[in-house]
């Protein structure tokens, strides 16, 4: 019985931790996609910072593997 409860919790902290990943994942969404256009614009003015803050959450892109990543798919698309 004991195993079977120890199952459910498991269960239970899984689904939780489910919606709390999709509730957040929107927002980190979000805040790639503006700091891909900070980067983007940066790149246009002709300053290119190392690296690129999303927002508050203290998570660092290294800028050239923005550049290297839209430049792989430009090439791809043929432009």
């Amino acid at each position: 019985m004991a195993a079977f409860r120890f199952r459910i919790l498991t269960f239970r902290a899984g689904v939780q931790v489910a919606s709390v990943t999709r509730a957040l994942l929107p927002d980190a969404n979000a805040a790639f996609a503006e700091a891909v256009e900070r980067a983007r614009r940066a790149v246009e003015r002709q300053r290119v910072p190392h690296r690129v803050e999303l927002l508050d959450r203290r998570v660092m892109l290294d800028a050239l593997d923005i550049l290297a990543s839209t430049a792989r798919e430009a090439s791809r698309s043929g432009l």
